[in-house]
């Protein structure tokens, strides 16, 4: 049997991001050095940390970029 694929409180973003990519997972259980689950964390909350960090970006994501229909 496979090793669980998990997070420790120190985990960066960017482990958090690759794990899930990597296993093709949408989240994953933060877990204690015992081992037990003390948090959990999907893309969206990742998604929306990230622009909660950058404002400018939130704004452009959130503002259409122009009007005219692409072709």
């Amino acid at each position: 049997m496979s090793k669980p694929v998990v997070l420790r409180p120190t985990s960066t973003v960017g482990d958090a991001f690759r794990a899930m990519h990597e296993h093709r997972y949408s989240g994953l259980p933060i877990v204690d050095d015992d081992r037990r689950v003390i948090g959990y964390i999907d893309l969206l909350e990742l998604a929306l940390r990230y622009l909660e960090d950058f404002p400018a970006m939130a704004e452009a994501v959130a503002e259409p970029i122009d009007d005219e229909p692409v072709s």
